[in-house]
């Protein structure tokens, strides 16, 4: 075993190992990113206050991190570093009340995301349920699959 005693971790990249976790009740907006050190099994808190971080990636120097609605990233160049302030690149996303899920890296440098959704007088909210994949250089999602999920 490398490491336990994590609390409500979502997600755990390869490479470098980040965990993802909730670090406290579900809703108390208490969420982490940790660097884990393999050979140690030290921790190192990076990222702190986050809500509901369901989903971490480390790309290019960033951390991108999804949480209870949104996306966020923060500069993260690794190793000892410190990480960089959080900042909100997309926030309001549908959203079902649990959580928006992981991210997945692909080959040309996007990421994928999901969006669970939401329900407004009976109605689904317009991008509920949807895959969608992110470039980072450009700040733009498209969809690559609908109906993933019901709102």
């Amino acid at each position: 075993m490398i490491a336990d005693g994590f609390i409500g971790p979502t997600q755990i990249t390869d490479g470098v190992v980040l965990v993802a976790q909730l670090a406290g009740e579900e809703a108390a907006a208490t969420g982490q990113v940790l660097a884990l050190d393999v050979d140690s099994g030290q921790r190192r808190v990076l990222l702190t206050g986050l809500d509901k971080p369901t989903g971490v990636l480390w790309q290019n120097g960033a951390l991108w991190v999804m949480v209870r609605r949104g996306l966020v990233r923060a500069e993260w160049p690794g190793g000892d570093a410190a990480a960089g302030p959080v900042e909100v690149v997309l926030d309001d996303l549908p959203n079902n009340g649990r959580s928006e899920g992981t991210l997945t890296a692909l080959d040309d440098g996007r990421f994928l995301y999901e969006t669970t959704g939401g329900l407004v007088d009976g109605k689904v909210v317009d991008g509920s349920g949807t895959l969608w994949a992110f470039d980072p250089a450009t700040r733009l999602s498209t969809p690559v699959a609908t109906a993933v999920k019901n709102a």
